[in-house]
């Protein structure tokens, strides 16, 4: 990673009242009246995040409504007013929600229009409109194994989607029956549409987390629980269709706090996801930083050699590192901070492949996942080493 890169934190998905049912539950914040505008000021001033993005839904197919006018209006007007380059970064963006998965968007620019789920039906439909609005647009997968409207990863576009949304206030969607996956809306969820899934079809994304918060707590914040108290929580926030960890955050390397720099960031993959609170991570595999790809040396064919650095503003538990969806020897941790460093001695030959999309190569990927003292969990995106089938 260059000398240049900093950390950056935000959370991309936030919803105000524009939203269909959001915030009649009466739990926002004093001071807080849920509006566009205010949802970013929260985020700035009280959850203290880099950047953000109100992401409000654009139709409800099933609520039959479209966003009015004079919402889209009061969101890009809200955008436009908080972008402050190297001290907030505020983007413009809205949710679609329909075939094949919910998506927010995130445009690069303020000049945009709301692309309604209920005109553009398909996620083709959606990547259409985009090249001639915003061909540098962002679009994230979320909730992406909910029941009845999972992520169906034969939509996945990697121009526009380089990462997924895999933790939020609905719950942990890295792997089906992780100890978080807590989305029982309707029915348990869809085994089929977890990051691993998508990862084990070949495809390359990297990792974030967003709030999808609908009832007053965006900007990626999160009450002071006490961890005593988890094994009750994590039962009553069951029946509350709750995160118990809290909502996600996301975090992005990238050189400078600007929307350009950001999204650049987003692109490369140099993400992270966390609930609830910021724990930093630092991957390097060989050279490599996160998120990146390149074809595997001859060295590389028999060794590899991981660096990780992780830290934290309370006690870590331990350090993980998966390679193709298996949990390698975990770390326990002592501190706030730990570093740890992993030599994998197997060979590539010996490696059970993750085969191309295209069928055209294999590949080992390898990503961190950090958990806090607090149970609050924290991944990188993975690196991909490439070698020939």
């Amino acid at each position: 990673m260059s000398a240049e890169m900093k950390l950056f934190w935000g959370d991309p998905h936030i919803h105000s009242t524009a939203s269909w049912r959001c915030f009649e539950f009466g739990n926002e914040p004093d001071g807080y009246d849920g509006s566009p505008a205010d949802c970013y000021r929260y985020a700035r001033d009280e959850a203290q995040m880099d950047f953000a993005a109100v992401t409000d839904h654009d139709c409800g197919l099933a609520q039959n409504f479209d966003m009015k006018p004079q919402d889209w209006e009061a969101i890009c007007a809200a955008a436009l007013d908080y972008n402050d380059s190297g001290r907030f970064v505020a983007f413009l963006g809205f949710e679609w929600s329909s075939k094949g998965g919910h998506r927010h968007v995130i445009y690069s620019h303020d000049d945009a229009p709301i692309l309604p789920c209920s005109e553009y039906v398909t996620p083709p439909d959606l990547w259409a409109q985009l090249e001639q609005h915003d061909s540098q647009a962002l679009v994230i997968p979320h909730h992406i194994a909910r029941h009845g409207m999972p992520n169906q990863w034969e939509y996945h576009n990697p121009k526009f989607e380089p990462v997924v949304e895999i933790c939020s206030i609905w719950g942990c969607y890295e792997f089906a029956g992780n100890p978080f996956e807590c989305d029982p809306n309707w029915a348990p969820s869809d085994a089929r549409g977890f990051a691993r899934e998508g990862l084990g079809c070949g495809l390359r994304f990297g990792f974030i987390g967003g709030g999808d918060v609908h009832d007053g707590r965006a900007g990626g914040h999160v009450l002071g629980w006490d961890i005593s108290d988890l094994k009750e929580r994590w039962a009553n926030n069951r029946q509350l269709k709750r995160n118990p960890l809290g909502c996600g955050i996301a975090g992005v390397y990238a050189t400078e706090l600007t929307r350009e720099a950001l999204l650049e960031g987003f692109r490369a993959r140099r993400t992270l996801a966390a609930t609830g609170l910021k724990t930093a991570i630092k991957m390097d595999l060989d050279g490599l930083f996160i998120g990146a790809q390149a074809q595997a040396t001859e060295q590389q064919y028999l060794r590899r050699v991981i660096t990780v650095e992780a830290e934290a503003n309370c006690p870590l538990r331990k350090i993980e590192i998966v390679r193709n969806g298996l949990t390698l020897t975990p770390y326990p941790c002592s501190g706030n901070s730990d570093n740890v460093e992993y030599v994998d001695e197997q060979p590539l030959t010996e490696v059970v492949p993750q085969i191309s999309a295209d069928g055209e190569f294999a590949s080992v990927y390898y990503y961190v996942r950090v958990t806090r003292e607090d149970f609050r969990m924290a991944w990188t995106s993975p690196v991909w080493l490439d070698f020939p089938l």
